[in-house]
C-alpha cells in the first residue's frame, strides 16, 4: 500500500495524530476500535464494517489514521517514542481520517514527494467471539433471578455444527453461574475448551480456537425445554424490568492483530 504526498511542502511538525492548523479534514470518519489504535499510526478495517484495528498483514484494507481526542480512554498514555499523547483503547469510538492532512508516525526518514507504506506485523492470533447484551450492564455476582426451569441457547463455533444447548438454572444462579452453566453445555456439546463469561458488562461466549476461521455465533434456542429460549426469557427478568437483548450481538472474528488480547 502506498501513499503520496500532494502538497509542495509539509506542514510543521505537531503531535502525532492532530491536524494541522492550515489544513481541514475532508473525509473523517468513526469507527469502533478493535484493540490499541495509537494516534496517528494507519489503521485497517476491523471484524465489520464499524471496526478498525491495526495493520496484521498485506491483505488488511486501509481504514485511515487514528486523530488526536481527549475522549480516548488511553489518551494519558505518553508514548516517548512515537511522541504521541494516548490511544484509543478497545471499544473506544475512534476518529480516523480517512483523507485529509496530519501528522503521523514514521519509522524511517522521509522527504517530500517519497512514498511511504504501511508496515505491518504478524503477531499471535486472537479468539472469535460474541456476546449477550442488556439494557444494563450483566454483574457477574448480580442475582438475575430467572425461574427454575431447563433453558435453550443455539452456539455455532467456527464455522461448524449448530449445537442447541439445553442447561438447568436455578432461582439462586448469579450471573456468574449462569455463565458456568452455558459453558459446561457449550464444551460437553463440542469436547472443547470455549469460554463463557460476564466480560464488560456482557455475556460473551469465546471460541477455543484462533484465527481467521475463530468464530462464534449465538441464536436463539431451539432444544425444546421446558424453559424455551434462553435469550427471549431474560427479557422479562423480574429484577431489571424490560430487557433488550441486541438484536445483532456484537460478534468478533479471530484474526491474526498485534497488540489484541482475548478479542
Amino acid at each position: 500500500m502506498t501513499a503520496t504526498f500532494t502538497k509542495a511542502r509539509v506542514a510543521a511538525p505537531g503531535k502525532v495524530g492532530s491536524v494541522p492548523q492550515e489544513y481541514s479534514a475532508e473525509l473523517v470518519r468513526t469507527f469502533i476500535s478493535e484493540g490499541v489504535l495509537k494516534f496517528g499510526r494507519a489503521a485497517c478495517a476491523g471484524s465489520s464494517g464499524e471496526h478498525a484495528k491495526v495493520f496484521s498483514g498485506a491483505g488488511c484494507s486501509f481504514a485511515g489514521v487514528p486523530l488526536i481526542s481527549y475522549d480516548a480512554a488511553g489518551v494519558n498514555t505518553y508514548d516517548s517514542v512515537a511522541k504521541t499523547i494516548g490511544q484509543y483503547e478497545d471499544k473506544d469510538v475512534a476518529g480516523l481520517m480517512q483523507v485529509g492532512f496530519c501528522t503521523v508516525f514514521v519509522e524511517d526518514a522521509v522527504t517530500e514527494q517519497t512514498d511511504v507504506r504501511v508496515r505491518h506485523t504478524q503477531e499471535a492470533a486472537t479468539a472469535g467471539w460474541q456476546a449477550i447484551e442488556l439494557d444494563t450492564a450483566i454483574v457477574g455476582s448480580a442475582v438475575p433471578e430467572i425461574p427454575a426451569e431447563t433453558y435453550d441457547l443455539d452456539v455455532t463455533v467456527d464455522g461448524g455444527s449448530l449445537h442447541q444447548l439445553a442447561f438447568a438454572l436455578v432461582a439462586t444462579d448469579d450471573w456468574d453461574g449462569v455463565a458456568a452453566k452455558i459453558q459446561t453445555a457449550l464444551r460437553t456439546a463440542t469436547g472443547s475448551t470455549e469460554v463463557v463469561a460476564v466480560v464488560d458488562g456482557a455475556l460473551r461466549v469465546t471460541s477455543a480456537s484462533s484465527g481467521d476461521s475463530s468464530t462464534i455465533l449465538i441464536a436463539p434456542g431451539t432444544a425444546g425445554s421446558s424453559g424455551g429460549d434462553f435469550v427471549a426469557a431474560i427479557q422479562t427478568l423480574s429484577t431489571t424490568g424490560s430487557q433488550a437483548v441486541s438484536s445483532a450481538p456484537t460478534a468478533f472474528v479471530g484474526a491474526t492483530v498485534p497488540g489484541l488480547a482475548g478479542l
